[in-house]
Parts: C-alpha cells; structure tokens; sequence
C-alpha cells in the first residue's frame, strides 16, 4: 500500500512460487523484484534465482527480520542485490528503490544516436 501510495505499481505475491509465476507472466511490465527472505511454497532466494534464470539483470531487494550478516545464501551476498531489515520504515525502503534504480542508470552504458 506505501509503495502504491507513491505511485509504483505493485503486485503482490502470497509466496515464493507465485511470485515467481507472476514475473515469468509480466516479466516486460517489471522493473525491480522485492522478496522477503523466508517465504512460504519457495523461499525468496530460491524464487529470486529462478527469476534471474530468465532475466539476469533484473534489480532485487531482499527484506528479512533476520541481520543479513546471520543469511548466508549466497544469493544475498551478491552485490547487484539489495538488502532492507524489518522492520523499516517507508524512507527506508523508498531510498533502497531509488538507489536501486539510480545504478541502473549508471550502469547503463548505451548511447542514444
């Protein structure tokens, strides 16, 4: 509902699969994934390489209760991929969003002719 409340275009996922069928169905229309670590039917990690498989440079954020120092996957180690703890606050997740989506356009290094 926050991040309606400022405009993104939202679709939420009950778990881990479902997250992951919806990406695959809108895959063209998704900027940016946001996973919770633990997540029920799949786990965000697990969904988040199963939707990198098909897209590699889609820009992830993970959230979890848990300090990312105690998560050891190796997907959360990754620095193309964000991390945001819980509970956090709408500035919290708002600037991960933005600095997500400003190195995207720094590592876009294709010329308009």
């Amino acid at each position: 509902e926050m991040l309606e409340g400022v405009g993104y275009l939202v679709m939420p996922a009950p778990n881990g699969q479902r997250a992951t069928e919806l990406f695959q169905q809108h895959a063209n229309k998704i900027d940016l994934v946001i996973l919770d670590v633990v997540m029920p039917v799949m786990s965000g990690v697990d969904a988040a390489t199963e939707i990198r498989n098909s897209h590699p440079d889609i820009p992830i954020i993970f959230t979890s209760g848990y300090d990312q120092g105690k998560l050891t996957h190796s997907m959360l180690a990754d620095p193309s991929n964000h991390f945001v703890k819980k509970p956090f606050e709408s500035n919290s997740i708002l600037s991960t969003i933005r600095e997500v989506f400003d190195d995207c356009l720094e590592g876009d290094t294709g010329s308009a002719t």
